[in-house]
């Protein structure tokens, strides 16, 4: 009898953790919402916050030899720091697309 009684209360007690869980995620979501209204796609390709060509190949060179895309974008981009969450999740794919991009395009053949 007390058996039953305990894994009623862990089961209750887990899915009142469960729903507090899917209420953050959805809390999260409305912020970033609020946040960056274009979304993230519209904040990385603000002028004031895109890489130029120098630090993308910086970017790549350092992801070459094993840094994470955090260390990166810190590395590159020194308002990172202060910028919330949502701005660096936004940057962060934001970079990851434009070096994916940047790796898909052919060099152009040297002329000489």
């Amino acid at each position: 009898m007390a058996i039953g009684f305990y894994c009623g209360v862990m089961y209750v007690t887990f899915l009142i953790w469960a729903v507090g869980q899917l209420r953050a995620i959805q809390e999260r979501e409305n912020e970033e919402k609020l946040l960056l209204p274009g979304g993230g796609a519209a904040f990385f390709a603000a002028a004031e916050n895109r890489p130029d060509e120098v630090a993308l190949a910086a970017a790549e060179t350092y992801l070459s030899v094993g840094e994470s895309l955090e260390t990166i974008c810190r590395f590159i981009e020194p308002r990172y720091a202060d910028w919330t969450p949502t701005e660096k999740q936004a940057y962060r794919q934001g970079l990851r697309a434009a070096l994916d991009e940047r790796r898909s395009i052919p060099p152009l053949p040297e002329q000489g």
